[in-house]
């Protein structure tokens, strides 16, 4: 049954191209080009795309370096109780070492003492490494890796439908077909 089935739709699409002489009719070319383009179902399989890349990019984004800056004042009968300016970079890894750097400048009649300074400010380096959780797997390489997994399953499920739907087009075309002929 399946033999004849291949059969006769190859013979049909040899009959369709005979007759497809006719500019009028839609030849199956054309018809499985306006699908491709204007079916609903197409056109939310390749947003199914779109959005996986966003979720990829969001993914990405825990690895991109921060700037952190904060003040924090206090002025009263025209003096500086205290004034702390700090400004801040943190580039995270891959491997779960953040690097970070930044300065500080505080200054104020009542500045509390352990927030001393040099009068030219303070600048600091260093990295952070946790010890007890996330060395091996943190949150940042665990959202990208399953950003990764959403973009393949993503790819899977927009073939899965893309197909679905020509496959129901192409079985609606030749069902027209042989009902016209």
């Amino acid at each position: 049954m399946r033999q004849f089935s291949l059969l006769f739709a190859f013979a049909m699409a040899f009959v369709g191209l005979q007759a497809q002489s006719d500019s009028t009719q839609l030849s199956f070319q054309r018809f499985m080009a306006q699908v491709s383009t204007n079916h609903p179902l197409t056109m939310q399989a390749n947003l199914r795309n779109d959005i996986a890349e966003a979720e990829l990019l969001g993914g990405r984004a825990g690895f991109e370096p921060r700037i952190d800056a904060g003040i924090s004042q206090k002025y009263f009968d025209d003096k500086t109780y205290y004034d702390y300016q700090a400004v801040g970079l943190t580039v995270p890894t891959w491997f779960g070492i953040e690097l970070n750097g930044g300065y500080q400048i505080n200054n104020g009649v009542f500045l509390n003492p352990e927030a001393n300074v040099p009068s030219a400010g303070l600048w600091d380096a260093g990295l952070s490494v946790n010890l007890t959780r996330g060395l091996i797997f943190d949150e940042r390489r665990a959202t990208l890796q399953q950003a990764k997994l959403f973009q393949d399953a993503a790819l899977f499920q927009q073939q899965q439908m893309l197909n679905e739907v020509f496959k129901n087009a192409a079985k609606a075309y030749w069902n027209w077909f042989k009902s016209h002929y």
